[in-house]
């Protein structure tokens, strides 16, 4: 695997010390490591399904050599998931929404010409913190942090031009390292943050 690394490496062909700028649109599929939230506290019949949200926001990028790169950008990005209980033999269901602006600090590793595999930290600010109704979570004894840290890996295919103009497709799983909430469940229960991204960017040259 090493070896095949290094010969697509050696195609690679990008332009030290430029810079651009990319714009990202995409999906996100969103839920958390443990999903406990508020309805623990009245059954044990509880099951969750992923959120289906959106992200979107810009990154700038900084190509330190031929293969190797740095970017930073900011993001909003709908997560959360969604929750069905059956309580005294009534089913409900709600969408915990919460939202955050994140900061992605990526490394970038070109492994050939347009493909790129990429990796660091993303810290995150909380904007959002309802389920469906627009009720706030804290009212139902789920108090989201403010504070977020994830470390983000992916690859990306860029269809650039010879001038670094043009897009890019990317897939990208953010992993929650801290704790996202507490009071969510009796029994300690640590959820922390997963969501994976598919995303379509426009990329330019500075």
């Amino acid at each position: 695997m090493m070896i095949f690394l290094l010969c697509l490496t050696s195609k690679a062909q990008q332009e030290a010390g430029t810079w651009a700028v990319q714009v990202r649109l995409g999906m996100n599929v969103s839920g958390f490591t443990s999903y406990k939230f508020a309805h623990r506290t009245y059954s044990n019949d509880v099951s969750a399904d992923p959120r289906i949200g959106m992200h979107f926001g810009l990154e700038v990028e900084r190509q330190l050599t031929d293969v190797f790169g740095l970017a930073a950008g900011a993001q909003y990005s709908m997560q959360g998931d969604k929750e069905k209980a059956k309580v005294m033999g009534y089913n409900f269901g709600m969408t915990n929404k919460v939202d955050y602006i994140n900061i992605p600090l990526l490394a970038k590793f070109y492994v050939s010409r347009r493909l790129a595999l990429k990796a660091g930290l993303q810290p995150a600010f909380c904007v959002r913190k309802v389920y469906d109704d627009g009720i706030k979570l804290s009212k139902i004894g789920v108090h989201v942090r403010d504070f977020d840290l994830a470390i983000p890996v992916g690859i990306a295919y860029e269809f650039a031009n010879p001038s670094r103009i043009g897009l890019t497709v990317e897939a990208r799983w953010n992993m929650g390292l801290l704790k996202m909430a507490e009071g969510t469940d009796p029994d300690g229960d640590t959820p922390h943050n997963s969501v994976f991204q598919l995303s379509l960017g426009y990329r330019f040259s500075l």
